[in-house]
């Protein structure tokens, strides 16, 4: 278990996003000298252009912004943030053709975009879902950074795409889904998103119908080469990074294996119980809530785009009978898995 990240993990780099927020905070009245106490850092540190902070002391800037800063400082994070802003990542996304290959790119190499989610890509006959979820901390705070992750992506998109004149004008075939609540500074989110935002959904999600994929990108060299060096540079850049891989993460890698138990968790992960359940209880979980979490998102998923039937859902998912999935489910969203699927199935996945 000692191998994963966690909230004490050294692995977002100062001069990404922890230095916009940085800037953000002074911006909005917070001192250079709070930020600093707050993240236990020293002028001195910040200088250093290898810097790598924990969650812990990003989030500890975060929350100061939190308290005292405006109630929609994700999305104004998100606004100074753009896919330009990653190193390496943005050369060889600004030499990619089409959208097929940045999407690729950015779930490959994820670790240079964020540390503190994984993406799940799905591909249906018509669309592609990048699912968003939290890599090691459910700590209500990262909310703000799903809106900010979302953001950066968003712009890119516009900036770069062909097709920017449909997607803000709101297009049916792009839509950004947030698992949160709808804030109260919803109608400055959905400006920001060209009104292509949905909250309250099963799973934070980008979701891009197909034919956007081969698109042409706008202003890119096309050429190969250059794209493939550049990948061939994030390869290498990749090497020197941490391991990103979080507990919630691997939990969850467990539950795609069908392994639904504490203690068969634990021994996959080579830890014992009580160390779980104690790494959980520190990102802001338990194991319950993540499998509870793992389930809901999945069962959501199979009946939004797949024609399993509810009873070959449930028993995906470890449930011993097809009442107990059907209590499950209803608990969680007030129908049954059927009355669900006719709602939100799509029918041309």
């Amino acid at each position: 278990m000692s191998a994963f990240i966690d909230v004490h993990s050294p692995v977002f780099p100062w001069h990404l996003h922890p230095a916009q927020l940085y800037v953000l905070a002074q911006e909005h009245g917070i001192s250079q000298a709070s930020l600093l106490q707050a993240a236990e850092l020293s002028a001195e540190h910040i200088t250093n252009s290898e810097l790598l902070i924990s969650w812990r002391q990003y989030r500890a800037m975060a929350e100061l912004l939190e308290q005292q800063g405006p109630s929609h400082w994700g999305i104004l994070l998100g606004q100074q943030l753009t896919i330009a802003s990653h190193g390496l990542l943005s050369l060889a996304v600004m030499n990619c053709t089409d959208w097929q290959q940045i999407l690729q790119l950015i779930v490959r190499f994820k670790n240079l975009v964020t540390a503190l989610f994984y993406i799940d890509r799905y591909d249906t006959d018509d669309h592609v879902l990048l699912l968003l979820r939290p890599e090691f901390s459910r700590d209500p705070l990262t909310d703000k950074f799903v809106e900010c992750f979302f953001l950066a992506i968003y712009q890119g998109i516009v900036n770069l795409s062909s097709f920017r004149d449909e997607l803000v004008t709101a297009c049916a075939d792009f839509r950004i889904y947030l698992q949160q609540p709808q804030p109260g500074y919803a109608h400055i989110s959905q400006q920001a998103f060209d009104h292509n935002l949905q909250y309250g959904h099963w799973c934070s999600a980008l979701k891009l119908h197909r034919r956007y994929l081969d698109t042409p990108i706008m202003a890119n060299s096309t050429n190969p080469v250059i794209t493939m060096n550049m990948v061939a540079l994030l390869n290498g850049q990749m090497q020197h990074l941490p391991r990103l891989h979080g507990e919630l993460h691997a939990l969850h890698q467990q539950f795609k294996q069908h392994n639904f138990t504490l203690e068969g968790c634990a021994n996959a992960l080579h830890t014992s119980p009580t160390t779980l359940k104690r790494r959980l209880k520190q990102a802001s979980s338990s194991f319950n809530r993540e499998l509870v979490r793992y389930r809901y998102e999945t069962a959501c998923y199979q009946l939004c785009y797949s024609r399993l039937s509810a009873d070959d859902i449930g028993q995906q998912l470890g449930f011993q009978d097809a009442g107990s999935f059907r209590r499950f489910f209803k608990t969680h969203t007030s129908l049954t898995p059927n009355h669900y699927r006719q709602a939100h199935f799509d029918p041309a996945s």
